[in-house]
């Protein structure tokens, strides 16, 4: 089959098919620059054409990064944070970026996401209302709203959720459901406090969790909040707490059947476990835990050889040991350039 010649365009020809490009819609120079190149002019014309797109303000950055920024915010319902990414993709620099945030009234900016995350809140179908908040945040996040935003729309939900189930709970409303849903609220508002590293709230609620699972009997749930308690008692140092809860749920643990969610809740609590050790001081015996750990989790997930490796590093540093600190920190630094 005989092929289509390539189409060639001389510089007059270029000059005028850009500027209708140019015309039909802002344009950035790195696409312009791109559409000449897929065109095949030479190095020498793109220059001369660029230079004359520019004279004639037919290409203008500010005006294209006012442009885009408006559009995108207005349109498209974007935040600040995506279309920054989407602008220095473009390579637009930090200053016109900060010149085009200038169109995006900041009242209006607020008001633009409230009214998104209560409508998208609306539209989502997921009858499991943890999972929801959950979509919720991930669709706010990747349209690039503030993490912080997201934060307190995701605890206002929750929020309002949890003062629901306790004027049920108040009121003697005797429902199982209603009982499910409040565990389920405190566990999702943990870890969200936990994630925006707000952890006083996340120990807190995880204080309620525990006193409301152990009435319950719920071995297996209150087990994982024992383990999503004990990471925020460790980042504000409450050693003696994060002991306590690692001690009382490797107790609770003996009771159930070894499947595999309860070997990760050992594994973690153990390295944890270990690690508070070494930072009171208690350093012998905070190494024996971790070197004593059953490695044969290794072979059920990946990472689990990787934060081993990591929490040796950390706790041989700690020691002193930096010999074997350097040996299992360049251990874990191999695997994990060997899984990704």
């Amino acid at each position: 089959m005989n092929q289509q010649p390539t189409k060639t365009y001389t510089v007059e020809e270029a000059k005028r098919k850009l500027e209708a490009y140019c015309a039909y819609q802002d344009r950035c120079h790195k696409e312009v620059r791109e559409k000449l190149i897929q065109m095949r002019m030479i190095p020498d014309a793109v220059d001369a054409i660029m230079y004359h797109l520019l004279q004639h303000k037919f290409l203008d950055e500010e005006r294209f990064a006012r442009s885009f920024a408006r559009g995108k915010f207005r349109h498209k319902k974007w935040g600040k944070n995506r279309i920054k990414q989407e602008l220095k993709q473009r390579e637009i620099g930090t200053y016109l970026i900060n010149k085009a945030f200038t169109e995006i009234p900041e009242e209006e900016y607020r008001n633009t996401f409230d009214a998104l995350a209560q409508k998208r809140f609306d539209q989502l179908t997921e009858k499991d209302k943890y999972k929801k908040r959950k979509k919720l945040a991930d669709y706010l996040m990747y349209r690039g709203w503030p993490g912080d935003w997201v934060y307190e729309k995701a605890k206002e939900f929750l929020t309002k959720t949890i003062l629901s189930v306790e004027k049920g709970i108040n009121n003697d409303i005797s429902d199982p459901l209603l009982m499910f849903a409040y565990q389920g609220a405190l566990d999702l508002m943990i870890r969200t406090e936990y994630k925006y590293s707000f952890y006083s709230n996340a120990i807190y609620y995880s204080d309620i969790a525990i006193d409301l699972l152990k009435n319950e009997y719920n071995i297996e749930k209150l087990v994982d909040i024992y383990v999503a308690s004990s990471f925020p008692k460790f980042m504000v140092g409450d050693y003696v707490g994060v002991i306590k809860d690692v001690v009382d749920l490797q107790r609770l643990v003996k009771q159930l059947p070894q499947t595999f969610n309860i070997k990760t809740f050992k594994f973690r609590s153990s390295l944890l476990l270990g690690y508070t050790y070494v930072q009171l001081g208690k350093t012998e015996l905070g190494l024996d835990i971790i070197n004593q750990m059953d490695t044969s989790f290794f072979n059920d997930v990946w990472w689990a050889k990787p934060d081993y490796y990591g929490f040796l590093a950390l706790s041989y540093f700690e020691s002193g040991d930096e010999e074997n600190g350097i040996k299992y920190f360049n251990k874990n630094y191999e695997l994990t350039t060997s899984l990704f």
